[in-house]
């Protein structure tokens, strides 16, 4: 599922990211857990893409980002 939020940088920049979201696997006896996994699509400024100009560190905080608003989002509609 493609989830969108919206992410500022730390120099105040709006980004409006669609972030590929899969779910984990809750473990079993013969796999373990597999946790939920956020793979950043577009990061769009004004409309533009600008996800290929974004340090690797900036991708990866956007996505743990999106990992919690779906994480926080799921726990609010139960």
């Amino acid at each position: 599922m493609i989830f969108e939020t919206e992410f500022i940088t730390p120099g105040g920049l709006v980004l409006e990211c669609h972030t590929l979201m899969e779910s984990g696997e809750p473990e079993t006896l013969s796999e373990p857990m597999e946790p939920p996994v956020a793979e950043l699509q577009s990061a769009l400024v004004g409309g533009i893409d600008v996800s290929e100009l974004l340090s690797d560190e900036l991708v990866e905080n956007i996505e743990a980002q999106a990992l919690e608003t779906m994480e926080r989002t799921f726990a609010e509609m139960q």
